[in-house]
């Protein structure tokens, strides 16, 4: 079967006018505040319908006698007997009917009190916000990406100040809040231009104006691994960029052929691992239970002393409380003191 069309008010109005009342509702795909309804006005609802499945408009005139054009309303069950419907060729030649839809005929029956039975998530859901913290961004819709992607991009700038160098330290590369998958929503929200020059290397794309960072160390070009700076140039047909590294008031650029491009990746997030030897004015942190393997006080610590100003952890207290408890006393196996000793 389909679900019926039923006729808009702005095509047909003189289906539409006041002195008509008509309801029709798909008993498979009927709600339960659709059946609520049906209980309260069921007093003054009237059907006709024939037998080839075309359900008509009873004009409501006080006049009328009841059985005049053999209207149908519903039994105390709510319940609409197709069998007992006959087909009204008289109200086909009085031509006094209007048209509002097709009614499939496996949908002519339709018991209400089966769809009063049906499941109410409502109550489920409520339950479910009540224990979201207050403070959490669930309770307006945000997950954590997007919690992320929003103070980077809006939150951040309006807040707590502009030209304020803004950095996501991730604990892992993979995962919707790894640094691969961060990297790529920041990019796709601030830098999205298709017109703006870009290259591709792979599955990574750097365009113009994006924040990159060198992978490793590359002493010819004096660059070296962790490095961070912004693409202000990009030659497509020669497959060669620039970038500006700054290290305090001084600025360098740096020019990358295409054998060099491939150490780049982008820098909206990078790991915290990556982040050692390096501050920013504002850190980001996601500390979440898929980052579980990753979970220890010392990484929480590393990601901390990286802000200048301020530090935004997003994510959940439990994964944050696991991180603050877990202490890593995994021991390093190095030869470096035998060495040293000989």
């Amino acid at each position: 079967g389909y679900i019926p069309k039923i006729e808009s008010p702005i095509n047909r109005p003189d289906v539409w006018d006041s002195d008509n009342d008509c309801l029709f509702f798909d008993a498979e795909e009927a709600t339960k505040e659709q059946a609520n309804f049906i209980r309260k006005v069921r007093s003054s609802m009237k059907y006709i319908i024939d037998n080839d499945g075309i359900a008509f408009l009873k004009e409501s005139n006080p006049e009328d006698v009841e059985d005049t054009y053999k209207a149908v309303t519903m039994d105390a069950d709510y319940y609409v007997e197709s069998t007992s419907l006959e087909e009204i060729e008289a109200i086909r030649k009085q031509g006094v009917r209007s048209y509002i839809f097709s009614v499939p005929k496996d949908y002519l029956h339709a018991n209400i009190n089966t769809l009063l039975k049906s499941e109410d998530h409502a109550s489920a859901l409520k339950e479910v916000l009540k224990s979201i913290h207050p403070w959490s961004t669930l309770k307006y819709g945000f997950t954590a990406s997007a919690t992320i992607v929003r103070l980077y991009t809006q939150t951040i700038d309006q807040r707590v100040g502009a030209n304020l160098e803004v950095q996501i330290l991730s604990p892992m590369t993979v995962g919707s809040l790894g640094t691969r998958n961060l990297n790529q929503l920041i990019q796709s929200t601030i830098n999205n231009d298709s017109n703006s020059p870009s290259i591709q290397m792979g599955e990574r794309v750097f365009r113009l104006g994006d924040r990159v960072i060198q992978r490793r160390n590359n002493y010819d070009l004096e660059v070296f691994n962790g490095d961070i700076g912004i693409i202000n140039s990009i030659d497509n047909q020669e497959m060669k960029l620039a970038v500006s590294f700054t290290s305090g008031k001084e600025t360098r650029i740096v020019y990358y052929e295409k054998q060099d491009i491939i150490d780049l990746d982008l820098a909206y997030a990078i790991t915290i691992h990556k982040s050692q030897g390096s501050e920013f004015d504002v850190i980001i942190i996601p500390v979440v239970m898929q980052h579980f393997t990753m979970l220890y006080r010392n990484l929480i610590y590393t990601a901390l002393t990286r802000a200048k100003k301020m530090a935004i952890f997003v994510g959940t207290r439990k994964a944050f409380g696991i991180a603050v408890k877990n202490i890593d006393n995994k021991a390093r196996k190095t030869m470096l003191k035998d060495l040293l000793l000989e």
